[in-house]
């Protein structure tokens, strides 16, 4: 029987086309969004569930993919919780949200990327785009309240002046107690932040114990602070224009000073001053009564603060970039004080091969910076010591115009020394890294990293021979002094890495590491006299040294002087972890530091830590705990080393140049001691960190104790050797603590309300000294059993009503009318505060987002020393706080302000609780809808508003409770910034 061909081919299409139809590919396209403000997202990967087919959306957020009716679509995005829909039509729309713990999920510890998971140590991850637009020079500053355990103190409201820094508090007695700065896998130095610019940054892991901390060694005892800047990812160029415009005010002062009539009374009283001499309602006194000069306002203003920043970013699947340009411009609440910064940045990843990888990490930013002379001293050079100590009855300008330089009380020779002289540094840094990565194979890699940080400083100070302080300096022609500072740190770094998956089950990691890190530091400078009016600024104006006839010198020589060190760290470490079915990782470290600080025999210090973490919420019987998400328990002990509180000589004796009897020579000038070792410090941590009701609650606890041995402790010496001290190893230091962390996400739908705080409490205890018990430094004392910082007085006990006489208490606590510093005690707390911490929300609905954020430190005491100054009849040639209008002057006076036939001494009195509460950021923005936004080719429209600084809770009365010393000087306050800015994404 013949077959008919076109039978069987229609017979074949009728039975198979249900299966064709079952197969057909059908084109699916969308559009990505943010459920946080509705903006399209471009860059989000899309996957065909089980296939390699893939896709990513456009700038604009669009998509489009071939797929089969009933294939599942997956949706990811860095930071956004991953979402897998069903195909049922052509178009599908997805709506991503973010992922709460995406951040931190994967900590950057410097040398690599590890889960939390397998993560032993204490570490806190702090998103850099909470800190973004915040108008602060230093971003160290903008990191206050932000982590457990992290004490950041500003100590002037100069802008571009850096901020203390200490993680669980102080690790060393002799100080050098600041924390470690990687970026980039590059340390770079932690004084010079002014030249970075903060919105390149992308995160910051806040590390804080041993196991954390031990794989840095001996340069990570006091905690490592490591920042990852932004890369570029693969799509197209995404183009963001920033710019934020503001003014910073100073806040009110809370000392209140005497109007002229006030202070002239309080002089006839006292009889000293010119209202000692003025009859009482004459033509001269009515004209002093009425001046009322405010000085205050004379020396501050309302500073203007701009910024504009401009970035790229894109890239290949072999290339990824990212580069940025910053101009930032701030005034200071001083006049002549200001801050004008330039930043650039580049950052590159290439794929030479599938396996080999380098990159490329480059910034560059100056920095110049004009300040006041003598900030945070009791200097009439000192502008705010002058706006204080100012008489109100005096003018700045005569009635023709001309300065009233001939006053005694320096208000209008400051003012002129202020606009007229120089003040000035400038801050050229560079950081940069250079990395190969070679995937030897899937479980092997190495990775090579070679980074520097370059700081080259030009500091510049001159005095015109016009002005008063020209005329009336030393050799009465002016000066000019400059100098050079050029660091360099060098890091040289090489790991091996390998990890590898056994059965699902086991996972183990290796890394093998050698690093080399080299400081070099040098400096050069001279100061010179006799300066020519019309050359001023330039050293050309300098004079030669003259002699007269007499043979005596009428012009100065210059002064020269410089100096130049080199530091050398080399290192060698071993880091090996091995997880058991994602519940239990037990993982250690060891490192080996040699140091160029100590002789050969005392090179060497070992150092290391051992860590567990049982990843309890893996467990069946949490996981059929509904509410519970997530529970891990982890533990640590560790041994870190510190060498930093010792200069890189100090174990030398060292010379320097000298002259007797016109005779020059050589002088001893340090005296070294051999003997010096590592300080050394065990530390231990235990900590419980869980999240709950579908991840909404996260909470963490941790409780650590460090014990510092071997501390370096200055001595005194009998004068008869030469020298006053010499720097020892002795004694040891404890420090206990707790650390709370809650965030809390109270709404998660259209509208967004989310909770936090951190608070952490330190207690440090000097536990031995060696030879002595005790020594005195300063205002405060160094006594075992006591917390640094212990002050160290004698007490006040008031003022006798009958007879207006200061009263005291001795050692026994007695009242006694006798002033002695042999009863000085140390009742009267410590200048470090114990506890700290940060409080905070923030909300968004519907494009608009508020969020605000408090810090506060409780415990701590600190000297007032303005009050001796404004509360002290003996300082009557300046201005008086009104508290003196209530001094004694006759029996049955009841008042805390002794008669004038009494010296005022310093005591207890002057010791205030220093402890706040500030609203430290409140910012509300808008992000304006995309509808509106595209129309002009924008993909995203922000405008913000942010206020720093704006209100302090205290009862403190100086500038600012908030300080790095233990007494009060009036250093510059901290202002209030108020900034208005926009962000644009195109």
């Amino acid at each position: 029987m013949r077959l008919n061909f076109t039978r069987i081919l229609a017979v074949f299409i009728v039975l198979m086309s249900p299966l064709a139809t079952m197969a057909q590919e059908i084109t699916v396209s969308g559009v990505v969004t943010s459920s946080e403000d509705g903006l399209t997202m471009p860059g989000v990967s899309i996957v065909v569930v089980g296939t390699t087919n893939g896709t990513s959306t456009d700038f604009d957020g669009n998509y489009s993919i071939t797929a089969n009716q009933g294939d599942e679509l997956s949706f990811s995005f860095i930071g956004f919780t991953t979402k897998v829909v069903e195909v049922t039509g052509t178009t599908v729309n997805m709506i991503l949200d973010p992922d709460a713990t995406a951040l931190e999920e994967v900590v950057v510890t410097g040398y690599a990327k590890e889960t939390r998971a397998t993560i032993a140590g204490s570490i806190t991850v702090v998103d850099a785009s909470e800190l973004e637009q915040v108008p602060v020079a230093s971003f160290d500053q903008a990191l206050q309240g932000r982590a457990a355990g992290l004490q950041v103190t500003s100590g002037s409201g100069q802008p571009g002046a850096a901020s203390s820094v200490r993680i669980r508090g102080a690790s060393s007695i002799s100080g050098g107690a600041d924390p470690l700065y990687i970026m980039d896998g590059v340390q770079i130095s932690g004084r010079d932040f002014a030249a970075l610019n903060p919105n390149d940054f992308a995160s910051f892991s806040v590390l804080k114990d041993a196991s954390a901390t031990a794989i840095y060694g001996s340069r990570g005892t006091n905690g490592v602070i490591v920042i990852t800047t932004k890369k570029g990812s693969e799509g197209k160029t995404k183009i963001n224009y920033r710019f934020n415009y503001g003014y910073s005010k100073r806040n009110d002062m809370k000392t209140p000073l005497m109007n002229s009539e006030e202070k002239l009374l309080f002089e006839k009283y006292v009889g000293r001053g010119p209202g000692a001499d003025i009859e009482e309602g004459s033509l001269e006194w009515q004209r002093l009564s009425n001046i009322n000069t405010n000085w205050t306002d004379i020396f501050t203003r309302n500073g203007i603060t701009k910024q504009h920043e401009l970035s790229a970013s894109g890239g290949s699947q072999k290339t990824q970039y990212f580069m940025s340009i910053s101009y930032f411009d701030q005034e200071g609440i001083a006049l002549s004080s200001d801050l004008e910064r330039i930043t650039g940045r580049f950052n590159f990843k290439h794929k030479l091969y599938d396996n080999l990888t380098v990159g490329a990490n480059m910034s560059i930013g100056s920095a110049a910076v004009n300040e006041i002379s003598a900030e945070g001293s009791v200097n009439l050079r000192n502008v705010f010591a002058t706006a204080y100590l100012a008489n109100p009855y005096e003018k700045l300008y005569h009635e023709d115009g001309s300065l009233t330089l001939e006053s005694d009380s320096y208000a209008a020779r400051n003012y002129q020394n202020l606009v007229e002289n120089t003040r000035s540094y400038e801050d050229l840094k560079m950081v940069g890294s250079f990395s190969l990565t070679w995937d030897i194979t899937d479980e092997l890699s190495f990775k090579t990293l070679y980074g520097i940080d370059n700081t080259k400083t030009v500091s510049k100070y001159s005095t015109n021979p016009t002005t008063w302080f020209g005329q009336n300096d030393d050799y009465k022609t002016g000066s000019l002094s400059q100098s050079y500072a050029d660091g360099i740190n060098s890091t040289f770094t090489n790991l091996l890495s390998y990890n590898k998956y056994i059965e699902d089950k086991h996972n183990i990691g290796l890394m093998l590491g050698q690093e080399w890190v080299e400081s070099n530091y040098e400096s050069f400078g001279y100061q010179g006299y006799g300066v020519s009016e019309k050359l001023n600024g330039s050293p050309a104006s300098l004079s030669p040294a003259s002699i007269d006839d007499d043979g005596n010198l009428f012009n100065a020589p210059s002064v020269i002087k410089g100096g130049r060190y080199r530091e050398v760290l080399l290192s060698y470490f071993f880091d090996a972890r091995y997880t058991y079915n994602e519940k239990y990782t037990i993982r250690g470290n060891f490192r080996m530091d040699a140091s160029s600080k100590f002789t050969k025999e005392n090179r060497w210090a070992k150092l290391g830590s051992v860590g567990f973490i049982w990843n309890a919420g893996k467990e069946s019987f949490i996981e059929e705990i509904d509410i519970i998400n997530d529970l891990k328990v982890k533990a640590s002990y560790g041994v870190t080393g510190n060498k930093r509180p010792i200069g890189p000589t100090q174990k030398d004796f060292t010379w320097r140049t000298g002259s007797y009897r016109g005779e020059q020579g050589y002088l001893p000038a340090t005296l070294g001691n051999q003997d010096l070792v590592w300080e050394t410090s065990h530390k231990s941590n235990l900590g419980l960190e869980s999240s709950m009701f579908e991840s909404r609650l996260r909470a963490s606890v941790e409780l650590y104790h460090e014990k510092v041995t071997n501390n370096f402790v200055s001595y005194n010496l009998s004068r008869t050797t030469g020298f006053s001290s010499i720097m020892y190893n002795a004694g040891s230091m404890e420090n206990k603590g707790i650390e709370l962390d809650v965030n809390y996400d109270i709404l998660t739908g259209d509208f967004k309300w989310g909770v936090f705080a951190n608070y952490a409490y330190n207690k440090n205890e000097i536990t031995d000294l060696g030879q002595v018990n005790e020594f005195e430094d300063g205002t405060a004392i160094i006594r075992e059993g006591l917390s640094l910082g212990t002050h160290y007085i004698v007490g006040w006990a008031g003022v006798d009503y009958a007879t207006g006489a200061p009263l005291y208490y001795d050692k026994d606590g007695n009242v006694t009318a006798v002033y002695s510093a042999d009863n000085n005690v140390a009742n009267f707390g410590t200048y470090i505060p114990p506890s700290i911490g940060g409080i905070g929300t923030n909300m968004s609905w519907k494009g608009f987002d508020f969020n605000m954020m408090f810090s506060f430190q409780t415990g701590f005491k600190r000297f007032n020393n303005q009050r001796f100054f404004q509360e002290n009849h003996n300082f009557t040639q300046f201005n008086m706080s009104t508290e003196m209008n209530d001094i004694w002057k006759e029996p049955g006076d009841i008042t805390d302000i002794q008669g004038k036939s009494y010296n005022l001494e310093f005591t207890s009195k002057f010791i205030e609780d220093a402890s706040f509460l500030k609203l430290r950021d409140i910012s509300i923005g808008y992000n304006v809808p995309n509808a509106i936004a595209s129309k002009v080719k924008m993909q995203k429209l922000r405008v913000y508003g942010r206020v720093q600084n704006l209100l302090t809770w205290t009862s403190w009365t100086g500038f600012d409770p908030e300080d790095d010393n233990n007494i009060a000087q009036y250093e510059y306050p901290t202002p209030t910034i108020f900034t208005f800015g926009l962000d644009v994404n195109f």
